[in-house]
């Protein structure tokens, strides 16, 4: 159950992103260094990146442990994969504070600066803080971020301030990471310079245990059919009765390409995993239809849910761009958010 922060939590974590914003941590770090800090509260890391150094669009995003690690690493090297843009962005779990104009700041951001009273700069440097979490809209931060974003400020100031007295260096150029670490044995603080976690985004993949269930898969007879599968988020948030935040709808979707048919189309709950639509969507097909020759997908959990059971059954499963199929999901997702705005 959500739990809001309260307006005394909210007035730390304003004077600590002012204290960030005097600092300009943009003049020293760029978005390709990291900034990983162990505090003396918490077990796992969180890894800032900032924004700002060679561009108006200024941010401080926190990602937590070593798997937030991996939606960081998946977000920079974004242009090195066939995903799209618009689907790393909302596949990441992530802490954000914008500089934003005042006229864009969300209502429930602004009534909370409203009854602090915080002051900017001008009113097109007012900050508003985000919690990105996949599956879910943007939305304002709950009480235990606010105080993991309070915790974590607090020392990324320090770090801040020792980039800027050149108590440490940090290379611009080759992405290195300043690591801040309480040392609980000694009771003291360590800051170093290293390169990054030698870590990619991890995604889980399956092996259907049900012999029997796999043979009759194999013996079905093989056609001709080419499918491309794709999953794709909506790009507009959606109510659900099961959660008590708006959700962001993600789609699955199937074509035969040899057909020029959609085979099937469909948002997923935010209970549906994404490993469960691809391997269900593959053993009804194959049931019905028989096995396809080849599958072209550019998603990851499309191979995390089908390089085995492909492999088993001689289905050729291939990294693809497939472009064509971007054209008929923003068809769909249009289509959908009319029908969701009436």
């Amino acid at each position: 159950m959500r739990k809001e922060a309260s307006l005394e939590l909210w007035k730390k974590l304003y004077d600590r992103a002012k204290e960030i914003d005097d600092l300009k941590p943009w003049n020293y770090v760029s978005d390709s260094n990291l900034i990983s800090i162990v505090s003396e509260k918490r077990e796992e890391p969180v890894f800032i990146s900032i924004t700002g150094m060679g561009t108006n669009f200024r941010s401080v995003n926190l990602y937590q442990g070593m798997d937030g690690y991996g939606d960081y690493y998946m977000v920079s090297t974004v242009g090195q994969s066939d995903l799209t843009e618009d689907y790393v962005m909302f596949e990441q779990n992530v802490l954000t504070l914008y500089w934003n104009s005042m006229m864009d700041v969300s209502p429930e951001q602004r009534e909370i600066i409203d009854q602090l009273d915080v002051k900017f700069h001008d009113i097109s440097s007012w900050m508003e803080f985000a919690s990105h979490r996949k599956r879910f809209w943007p939305h304002l931060p709950d009480q235990e971020e606010v105080e993991l974003l309070i915790d974590a400020y607090e020392n990324l100031i320090m770090v801040i301030r020792a980039l800027r007295d050149k108590e440490i260096k940090i290379d611009l150029e080759n992405g290195e990471c300043i690591y801040r670490v309480y040392d609980k044995e000694t009771g003291k603080w360590k800051m170093f310079v290293d390169a990054h976690p030698d870590i990619e985004k991890q995604f889980p993949a399956v092996e259907i245990n049900e012999e029997e269930l796999k043979k009759q898969l194999r013996n079905k007879p093989q056609t001709d059919a080419e499918l491309v599968i794709d999953f794709s988020y909506a790009g507009f948030p959606a109510k659900d009765d099961t959660c008590d935040q708006p959700v962001h709808p993600l789609m699955f979707i199937a074509l035969d390409t040899t057909k020029r048919q959609i085979l099937e189309a469909y948002f997923l709950s935010p209970e549906d995993g994404e490993i469960e639509a691809a391997l269900n969507f593959f053993i009804a097909y194959v049931d019905r239809h028989g096995r396809m020759k080849k599958i072209r997908a550019r998603n990851p959990w499309i191979f995390g849910a089908l390089a085995d059971i492909c492999a088993f059954c001689g289905v050729e499963l291939a990294h693809d761009p497939i472009k064509e199929v971007d054209p008929i999901e923003q068809d769909i997702k249009k289509r959908a958010e009319a029908q969701a705005a009436r």
